[in-house]
């Protein structure tokens, strides 16, 4: 009790009034892109690449990223996993190796073609992916120019999701679709995204389908 009474006595409140403080901004002020760079800090090294959360991809498909490099898409060793009786884990497309997450998006031949045709669309050449965290990794850092990487995060992220997708439609409505048709898919719903997503865009569609590593 004496000790309590000594401190506060000796305590001399601020004339000021109260405020928040963030301790990890540099000017105390709160903001989201400063907690959204210190999470992706922090997680980076463990969940194996940075996301880049930018506006141009719907947060839907953001998120589908996300859970995909933690393994938590339902892909059949997923399934597998949670107990859940399957006849058979091999990818329901080519039917050669087991379906989890690196190959239903990356490694399976279906998966491989469309990525191909998006890499030679973009104009680059096609870097050798062995899982989903390297591509996140490769498109994180890629090229100087900020709007020419958003559009190839924009490309890559959405390439992710429709083929997702298609696997989606082959499985439960027995919908097979074919790479090229798969990957003019994606350009179209890429070019929605930035046309409509991105402020002051003033992307022509012929533009786009031409070379959209030249679009600024």
């Amino acid at each position: 009790m004496n000790w309590l009474n000594f401190k506060v006595e000796s305590f001399l409140p601020n004339t000021q009034p109260d405020r928040w403080v963030c301790n990890i901004s540099g000017d105390g002020v709160y903001h989201v892109n400063v907690v959204r760079e210190q999470i992706d800090k922090e997680s980076s090294s463990i969940e194996g690449g940075k996301i880049d959360w930018i506006p141009e991809v719907p947060t839907k498909v953001r998120c589908f990223i996300w859970r995909a490099i933690l393994n938590g898409i339902p892909t059949a060793c997923a399934l597998q996993k949670k107990g859940i009786n399957l006849n058979s884990i091999k990818c329901s497309y080519c039917d050669l190796e087991r379906e989890d997450t690196d190959h239903a998006l990356i490694n399976c031949s279906m998966a491989a073609k469309v990525w191909e045709a998006m890499f030679r669309w973009f104009g680059i050449s096609q870097p050798q992916f062995g899982n989903l965290s390297d591509m996140v990794k490769f498109c994180s850092t890629w090229g100087r120019c900020l709007k020419k990487r958003r559009n190839f995060i924009s490309i890559c992220y959405g390439t992710t999701w429709l083929i997702w997708k298609a696997r989606c439609d082959f499985i439960f409505n027995k919908i097979r679709i074919s790479p090229n048709q798969l990957a003019g898919n994606i350009q179209s719903m890429v070019f929605t995204w930035i046309k409509h997503r991105r402020v002051n865009c003033s992307y022509k569609w012929i533009d786009w389908c031409t070379s959209p590593s030249s679009c600024m």
